[in-house]
């Protein structure tokens, strides 16, 4: 049993004898057709046959003229016919069995060259699977930018090898945004924390500190501590929405936008924005705090990426029996299409400078997408001539 586990045949090996078992049998079954195509068409009349009566016999029976018309007359003693059946079916005999005798032997040989020629071929078709083999081996999370960039045929292997590529960069890609993910969210934790520190240390440093003194640094330590625990709050609601949605009720988004509006309209009158509602009714079926975090989301970066004495507009409604949020504002500076799709990935920001706003976090559109994918809900962003972004998300229908 233990040799029975240690041994296991190999593709290659299983292949050759895939084709050595097939050519057996085909060879057997064109030995059967040929010895029965043989029995079948060997001349009985022929001179053969007469030497075989001969040895029957033990005699010469000269030429056959008379005993053909009779079958019945008496050659040596014998019926003619009696002698002539004997002499064909031991010809028939003997023909057939130096027929299969050979025949076997070729087909041996035949047989050896066939799973010889099959090893050499599936050694060939299969050298590729070695190669994504060794690469898939060799694949660490320090060079996922190998590839296996198989060249040849387009067959089935090449499609495997292509799909490896194709996962193979994705995962390159995932790796590379988690490791920005943690530095980023890494710095974003560690300014705060720099910052309390510092004022910390300021203040013990002085020992004639007043009360003023002592009040402005607690106000630092307490704008420092509050961002730390906004972005904490926003790291945990990325975290839940990439989880998906576990339970779902009625839920109307024209409501969530009417509630995010006037909870946001203090900090729209500092950033000097107005906000125009067109609010219409729009139902989806989803989690009710996943899709608040969305709908605040898009409409707090409708007001902090924007201009003073800018718009931002809300709208709400139903479009082809789905329900759809827009957010349009007017913004400070033109976005690129490829500036666009980057806006989404975790800390990004506007020309890809972290410290360029201090409101935010650089995580509100990664939030807005993962709790849209969530919803099975689509987000398009298209930049606007004048500046800033329209952003729609449609839902799926109820």
């Amino acid at each position: 049993d233990l040799m029975l586990t240690r041994f296991r045949p190999t593709v290659r090996l299983r292949l050759t004898l895939l084709y050595g078992g097939l050519f057996l049998i085909a060879g057997a079954l064109l030995l059967t057709f040929n010895y029965f195509l043989v029995r079948r068409s060997i001349s009985l009349d022929s001179a053969e046959v007469h030497k075989r009566a001969e040895q029957l016999l033990g005699e010469s029976i000269g030429p056959l003229k008379e005993e053909f018309s009779n079958p019945d007359h008496l050659v040596g003693g014998r019926p003619f016919r009696e002698v002539l059946e004997e002499a064909q079916l031991e010809f028939v005999d003997d023909t057939t069995r130096e027929l299969v005798a050979q025949s076997l032997i070729a087909l041996s040989g035949m047989a050896v060259v066939a799973m010889a020629l099959g090893w050499l071929v599936a050694g060939r078709v299969l050298h590729p699977l070695k190669e994504i083999t060794a690469t898939a081996r060799r694949l660490s999370e320090q060079n996922l930018h190998e590839r296996i960039a198989m060249q040849g045929p387009h067959d089935e292997l090449r499609e495997l090898a292509d799909t490896l590529d194709e996962m193979l960069r994705r995962l390159e890609a995932a790796f590379e945004s988690q490791r920005n993910f943690v530095s980023n969210a890494s710095h974003e934790l560690l300014t705060p924390l720099s910052i309390v520190r510092a004022e910390l240390d300021v203040t013990l440093a002085d020992p004639n500190v007043s009360t003023d003194e002592l009040r402005a640094m607690a106000e630092t330590v307490r704008i420092a501590t509050e961002r730390s625990e906004s972005l904490i709050q926003r790291l945990l609601a990325l975290a839940q929405s990439e989880q998906g949605v576990a339970t779902k009720s009625r839920v109307g988004i024209d409501e969530l936008a009417r509630d995010a509006t006037a909870h946001l309209e203090p900090l729209a009158q500092r950033a000097e924005v107005q906000v125009v509602s067109d609010l219409e009714e729009a139902m989806v079926q989803g989690d009710r705090v996943l899709l608040e975090r969305l709908v605040g989301n898009l409409i707090e970066n409708a007001i902090l990426h924007n201009r003073p004495g800018g718009e931002a507009h809300i709208r709400t409604g139903a479009e082809n029996g789905r329900s759809v949020l827009r957010v349009d504002n007017d913004g400070s500076e033109t976005i690129s299409e490829q500036a666009v799709a980057r806006l989404f990935e975790p800390f990004a920001r506007v020309g890809g400078d972290r410290l360029q706003r201090r409101e935010g976090f650089g995580l509100g559109l990664s939030i807005v997408r993962s709790v849209a994918q969530a919803h099975s809900a689509v987000v398009d962003a298209v930049p606007r001539p004048d500046g800033g972004l329209s952003i729609t998300v449609t839902f799926p229908g109820t």
